[in-house]
């Protein structure tokens, strides 16, 4: 294991998705679906459900975005596991900040953007 990952975890239901943001939910890794989510990391890999899969969980990393970011400002999750602005919702949890803006790579499919993941808050969903 390198600092700040967490490797070999199954990918759950549905798989996880590079770049994507995952929690925990019964001992494996899927995708956030909600801005209180506890975020655990940024996938570094595309995987099935039940294949191992590594996941950064501090420091910068290259994250899907749903939006264009504010730079330097915190991160919440989307419902399909990209990273977003906080909107300042008290139940959203926090996970980084943008260090860059990111740009919209086609319409409204916003590319990688990379951005800072705090020391995660473990929870299991």
């Amino acid at each position: 294991m390198q600092n700040g990952t967490i490797d070999h975890v199954e990918a759950g239901a549905g798989g996880v998705t590079k770049g994507h943001a995952v929690k925990l939910s019964g001992g494996a890794f899927i995708l956030c679906d909600d801005a209180a989510d506890s975020v655990i990391g940024i996938a570094l890999e595309t995987k099935d459900q039940g294949q191992l899969v590594s996941v950064q969980t501090s420091g910068p990393v290259d994250a899907r975005i749903g939006a264009a970011l504010t730079l330097g400002g915190p991160l919440v999750c989307d419902g399909s596991g990209r990273l977003i602005d906080d909107s300042g919702t008290a139940t959203e949890v926090v996970v980084g900040a943008a260090l860059e803006v990111g740009v919209a790579a086609s319409g409204s499919d916003y590319a990688l953007a990379k951005v800072d993941l705090f020391p995660n808050k473990l929870a299991n969903a």
